[in-house]
């Protein structure tokens, strides 16, 4: 046999023997499934993401899962020994799990695509999650996208971002004022969607004085000791953590801070892999622990599932903000193309976000200004009770417009106050709100608050609307008078809502409404606004 026919056939033994390792190409594969999964017929922002490669023969592909972020069985996925290309169809782009999709595979071999799986989760490869969800850039990299409608969506870089917290000026706050006051996280400390909001938190806290602790499966480590990769914890190492700050870390108001996954039936929080706290679990905190005053901020998906009147009732909960309703995903950081209403008007924060959940975000940037404004600082002394409470409150007003998730119109935060607990008697306080359209209109409308107290309080309202509009007044009312009309000069209509605060010397009141001001067919509202 000629030398040159013997290597031929050998060759050909060869390929035979390996099979059609790549019998599609990546263009036939992404056709295949844009053909089943038709993302053009979905509403909303959708990108479909896919592979460079299909995934092997030996390789396992299966679905993550809100129980676990592990695998759920392969053969659900896919026949066993067939290599397939992976693709994930994202219907909310933007938001940080859980939220709805479509895995769909397609066989290397045949080019025949699945049916598409409707999943609440990502799919993975041999239990690792796609390249494109491995970081914040990655996921905003066109690289992987096979489709989208997002619009432009660009590469973010890796390069040095903006410090993670805005940097605290003129630190107003006096030294010693939280003393006795501890902040305590827990959540996704090792997501990579997740680990700036932790970040940020902690830089702020430090800046402050506030002592800082992360929830561990053993005790609650202090801010120097990093959580290990591995180390989730669960509800009861929660309550235990609480337990060891309040007996050892003499912690006698505490901020509860829950930054992970959430799940759309259930009232909790995930660090990942089984490791879950629940609203019942932040009951049984607060009731083993009546001496000590808790504030709760939580960051997850559905996070209003904890706004149950169980927890609301409890007398030493001072303060609970939740990030979305419970029938509202979170968000990570919006990318420019995504800060846009859903009737395509753009929007902006006020402080740009240099890489955490939009919610989180927010916070840390109102946080920041209470921190550096010697008025609002002086202010919330001058109500009483506790200053950690009363700074959360009114950074969820002051940060409300750097949440590109709500000014987008995606969520829906929400502030619970009872921070007059342990204090003082706090001061009557009431409202009713109203608006006219000048006519004929000018361009311009008014939103007004009457507000009702006592005579002689100092009364603070603050209003945020739509298109991240927000104002403040301060007036305090002469001896002989008990009410206030606020008026705020406005240009579009929606709801526009008002935190309204009171002072009297120790005492102090608190109240939050909202109004929606009509369209100009409703030229006025119940009173003069503004009064004549």
């Amino acid at each position: 046999m000629p030398r040159a026919l013997a290597v031929a056939l050998v060759a050909l033994a060869a390929f035979v023997a390996a099979g059609p390792a790549n019998a599609l190409t990546k263009s036939q594969a992404d056709a295949a499934a844009l053909r089943v999964l038709k993302p053009l017929a979905v509403r909303g922002t959708t990108v479909l993401f896919g592979l460079p490669q299909a995934a092997r023969a030996t390789q396992s592909v299966a679905a993550a899962s809100g129980k676990r972020q592990g695998l759920e069985p392969g053969p659900k996925l896919r026949a066993a020994g067939r290599a397939v290309w992976v693709y994930w169809l994202d219907l909310d782009y933007g938001a940080r799990f859980e939220h709805p999709g479509r895995i769909v595979l397609v066989d290397d071999a045949t080019g025949v695509a699945s049916r598409p799986r409707a999943t609440f989760w990502y799919p993975l490869v041999d239990g690792r999650r796609p390249a494109y969800l491995r970081t914040p850039a990655a996921y905003a990299s066109r690289r992987w996208h096979v489709w989208s409608n997002v619009g432009g969506t660009r590469r973010v870089a890796a390069a040095a971002t903006p410090a993670r917290v805005p940097s605290v000026l003129l630190n107003a706050i006096p030294a010693g004022s939280f003393s006795s006051d501890c902040l305590l996280m827990y959540g996704a400390y090792n997501d990579p969607f997740f680990v700036e909001d932790f970040l940020g938190m902690r830089d702020f806290a430090e800046t402050v004085g506030l002592r800082v602790y992360w929830s561990t499966s053993t005790r609650a480590a202090p801010l120097a000791d990093s959580p290990a990769r591995t180390d989730i914890p669960g509800d009861a190492d929660f309550e235990r953590n609480v337990d060891y700050l309040t007996r050892l870390g003499g912690c006698k108001d505490i901020l509860l801070y829950l930054d992970g996954h959430g799940a759309e039936g259930a009232t909790s929080v995930s660090a990942g892999d089984g490791g879950w706290v629940f609203g019942a679990t932040l009951q049984i905190v607060l009731q083993q622990h009546p001496d000590v005053t808790f504030k709760v901020k939580i960051d997850s998906c559905f996070a209003g599932h904890f706004a149950t009147p169980a927890l609301l009732a409890k007398p030493n909960l001072l303060l609970l903000e939740t990030s979305s309703r419970a029938d509202e995903a979170s968000y990570s950081t919006l990318t420019p193309e995504l800060l846009k209403k859903a009737d395509g008007t753009p929007v902006r924060r006020a402080v740009d976000n240099p890489g955490r959940g939009e919610f989180t975000h927010s916070n840390l940037a109102g946080l920041t200004a209470f921190a550096e404004s010697a008025a609002e600082v002086k202010a919330a002394q001058a109500a009483g009770g506790s200053l950690l409470a009363r700074m959360l409150a009114r950074a969820f007003t002051l940060g409300r417009s750097s949440d590109g998730a709500e000014l987008s119109g995606r969520t829906h935060p929400h502030l619970y106050t009872n921070i007059s607990a342990g204090s003082p008697t706090p001061l009557p306080l009431s409202s009713v709100a109203s608006h006219t359209h000048p006519q004929p209109n000018p361009g311009y409308s008014y939103v007004c608050d009457k507000v009702t107290s006592v005579a002689g309080a100092t009364l603070t309202v603050h209003v945020a609307g739509p298109a991240g509009y927000t104002s403040s007044s301060v007036v305090t009312l002469p001896p002989a008078a008990k009410e206030h009309i606020f008026s705020f000069k406005i240009g579009v209509t929606g709801s526009y809502d008002f935190q309204i605060g009171a002072t009297l010397g120790q005492r102090g009141g608190t109240l939050e409404t909202a109004y929606t001001v009509p369209d100009l067919a409703t030229p006025a509202g119940p009173f003069a606004c503004p009064p004549s």
